[in-house]
């Protein structure tokens, strides 16, 4: 599977965009893109960088299902902080007024995860005409998505960094797509 830098750059931005319109819908609220990066390193450069996220730790993670037989895993990574603050702002709380995320509050990321991965993915999908689909999402530690990877480090990851803006506050978050 080939899939050179413009496709990256144009589902970057197709999946930040869509992420932008659904949450506009959803919740009623402008959104911004401030920033949008892709890059590709090889797996076990990825994994690294997963390790070394000690400011990212919830993980959002399901299997990137599709019709070739290539064990892949998406994973949405950002700060507990960031986490906080986007239930908040979609809730039209105060930054700072969610302390820990309650079961409902887990389960609105869950589907935001659901909702970006997505958003994303569709676009790879148009973009290569490869048949992608996002498997049920969960949530998980840094230290079990790094054992999840480290099964078979031969592979490559796109790396899809977005900021938002919601009510002038930014979240960035970070979408791993893992082909291995």
């Amino acid at each position: 599977m080939e899939i050179n830098k413009k496709i990256l750059d144009d589902v970057a931005k197709a999946g930040a965009n869509g992420t932008v319109d659904v949450l506009l819908k959803l919740f009623g609220i402008t959104v911004t893109v401030e920033a949008t990066k892709v890059e590709e390193v090889l797996l076990t450069k990825g994994i690294e960088m997963i390790k070394s996220s000690r400011k990212y730790p919830l993980v959002l993670n399901a299997q990137l299902l599709s019709g070739v037989e290539v064990p892949s895993e998406l994973a949405l990574i950002l700060s507990h902080e960031h986490a906080l603050a986007l239930v908040g702002l979609l809730n039209r709380r105060a930054i700072g007024s969610i302390e820990i995320l309650s079961d409902i509050e887990r389960s609105a990321l869950k589907e935001i995860f659901n909702i970006m991965s997505n958003l994303y993915v569709t676009s790879l999908s148009k973009y290569t005409s490869l048949d992608f689909t996002v498997g049920v999402p969960n949530l998980i530690t840094v230290g079990r998505l790094v054992s999840i990877l480290e099964k078979n480090t031969l592979g490559k990851v796109f790396i899809f960094t977005t900021k938002l803006s919601i009510f002038n506050n930014i979240i960035e978050t970070r979408l791993y797509m893992v082909f291995s």
